[in-house]
């Protein structure tokens, strides 16, 4: 993750604190025309849940 409080001047990087994005996901990086940038990422599934085999 990369952060600027100074509009791009000088960057601070640290690791994100989201899982990072894998196979089969899709993402989207949108600028509104006012406030923050909106990043959404998602899989046409949930991956989190598993089928139990019994």
């Amino acid at each position: 993750m990369s952060i600027s409080s100074d509009l791009g001047k000088t960057w601070t990087y640290k690791a994100s604190p989201f899982p990072g994005i894998g196979g089969g996901q899709r993402l989207v990086l949108k600028r509104p025309n006012e406030g923050p940038l909106l990043l959404v990422s998602f899989t046409s599934g949930n991956r989190r849940c598993r089928k139990s085999t019994e």
